[in-house]
């Protein structure tokens, strides 16, 4: 009997613990990363040892990449054991500062070579270099092209600060665009690219910069004083900021960019790394050499529970193992597109009837992309003015559901 109890018990036990959610924190000074069990509260602050300088991560399923600075290299970490899987050497004095994952390639920023170093994930060696602006550093893929942050330096005030754009097909830049002073961090919303300029630390404050990733084009700019550091939006369309000296957490709406809470008016406790999921938001207090703090907060900026984490953090993930759900499995959305036909400059609006958590794409004729937005319970509107659509025929998917949308 107690045999046949522990069958059945036992794949009820494994279940729960794949879908434990974890926040991982890279701890520079003290050159560990921490793992967080939000369920259990159990923190483990030497989950793994790591290498010269950790920096920034990036955590999928089954691995962490952590960027080691001070070695020039990315250390890759089964996610499961916090066991160390391979060391990838980039390039010597690159001082490589972020890294991020798409279509079996690596693609790494060298903050002291000027240089985009593309990792083949079958051989683990790189591939391919490009130069892009002064001192890159933040990195994300939209649309087929990588954009990179390009910071400017240091040591000539951060001049010339801009944005490279790569085409991904041909790894080659297509174009430059200027942004606001220092610009570190970058994150994807609605096919636009939310760019997070730091400002010089003194004189010029900080800022964020909107490019649309259809036109390459800057088509909008917050002026949020302080001194940002970092970016997550979360599901339901709030972006918040890291800020640079830990001194609160900034705000807006990511979709009508309506600023919430600036450097007059920021959300406490503060700290310089956000990251989370549906339902929490995990902020990163990271004194200077110092034990840093993870604060948990509901989306209503609640309380929930705090960690300590090991000497001077520098990144937090938070990683939810959601149970994945086909999209056979999940409700049909309800999903009405008005005015249909709408004017190429005009406000396109839609109504979502039910929550579904998905994006709605539009395609033109030939089958190109030509438009990306999330999809979520109640009303959206998208401004199509700057977007570079054409009159005619196109059509719009989400999940399982499509319908066809004229543009005049």
């Amino acid at each position: 009997m107690k045999k046949f109890l522990l069958l059945i018990l036992l794949p009820v036990i494994c279940v729960a613990f794949l879908q434990a959610d974890y926040i991982y924190v890279v701890n520079s000074e003290s050159r560990t990363l921490s793992r967080i069990d939000t369920e259990t509260g159990t923190v483990n602050n030497t989950f793994t040892q790591l290498g010269l300088t950790p920096n920034m991560l990036k955590v999928n399923t089954d691995y962490i990449y952590v960027v080691l600075s001070g070695a020039n290299s990315i250390q890759m970490i089964d996610r499961h054991s916090g066991t160390t899987i391979r060391n990838i050497f980039i390039a010597s004095s690159s001082n490589p500062w972020d890294v991020v994952e798409n279509n079996g390639y690596l693609y790494v920023s060298g903050m002291f070579t000027n240089k985009v170093y593309k990792i083949s994930q079958e051989t683990w060696t790189v591939v391919d270099q490009i130069t892009v602006g002064t001192a890159p550093e933040g990195l994300e893929v939209c649309n087929g092209k990588l954009y990179v942050c390009n910071t400017g330096g240091y040591a000539s005030g951060y001049a010339n600060s801009s944005v490279s754009v790569i085409d991904l097909n041909s790894f080659s830049v297509i174009k430059s665009i200027p942004v606001w002073t220092n610009p570190q961090d970058l994150y994807v919303f609605n096919s636009q690219l939310h760019i997070v300029c730091t400002g010089n630390w003194s004189s010029i404050s900080g800022a964020v910069d909107i490019i649309d990733s259809i036109t390459d084009e800057r088509i909008d700019r917050l002026l949020m004083g302080g001194n940002p550091w970092s970016v997550w939006i979360s599901p339901q369309g709030i972006a918040y900021l890291g800020e640079g000296y830990n001194s609160g957490v900034y705000s807006y709406n990511a979709s009508t960019l309506e600023i919430l809470h600036n450097s007059s008016n920021p959300l406490t406790p503060g700290g310089i790394m956000i990251s989370g999921s549906n339902d929490c938001i995990a902020v990163l207090y990271a004194p200077w050499s110092q034990n840093g703090t993870v604060y948990l907060r509901n989306h209503n900026w609640q309380p929930i529970s705090q960690w300590t984490v090991a000497l001077l953090p520098t990144d937090i993930c938070y990683y939810s193992n959601e149970t994945p759900i086909s999209d056979e499995e999940l409700p049909l959305p309800k999903i009405s597109l008005y005015p249909n036909p709408v004017n190429k400059d005009g406000i396109l609006n839609f109504k979502i009837d039910n929550a579904f958590y998905k994006e709605l794409e539009v395609y033109n004729l030939r089958g190109q992309k030509v438009l990306q937005t999330n999809v979520i319970k109640g009303e959206t509107s998208i401004d199509l003015k700057g977007k570079g659509l054409h009159s005619g025929i196109y059509f719009y998917k989400s999940g399982n559901v499509q319908g066809k949308l004229i543009i005049k």
